[in-house]
């Protein structure tokens, strides 16, 4: 997950000091407080994370991720086959 859109808020609403606290988790934090809370409020079942940059995989373990490396015809599968050629994900269950 990029950051460039966190640091430009943090930049625009909080001091220096708050900046340096604030910004330090950030990934772990969209997730908690945003993926996670948005697909609670939509109703969603499942959160699917296809193909993480390397630095996402301990984070998205840390929340209870399960990895998938599954070329088979999986749910997931099939919706990630028009996005991407991976077959790793990572997926949670709401």
């Amino acid at each position: 997950m990029k950051t460039s859109l966190v640091n430009l808020i943090f930049r625009a609403l909080c001091d220096v000091s708050e900046q340096t606290t604030h910004r330090k988790g950030i990934a772990a934090r969209i997730l908690m407080d945003g993926v996670n809370v948005v697909g609670k409020m939509e109703n969603r079942t499942r959160i699917v994370v296809p193909w993480p940059l390397p630095p996402m995989i301990p984070i998205l373990k840390s929340f209870g991720y399960t990895e998938h490396n599954d070329r088979s015809g999986t749910r997931e599968m099939a919706f990630l086959r028009e996005l991407t050629a991976t077959s790793t994900y990572y997926t949670l269950d709401l």
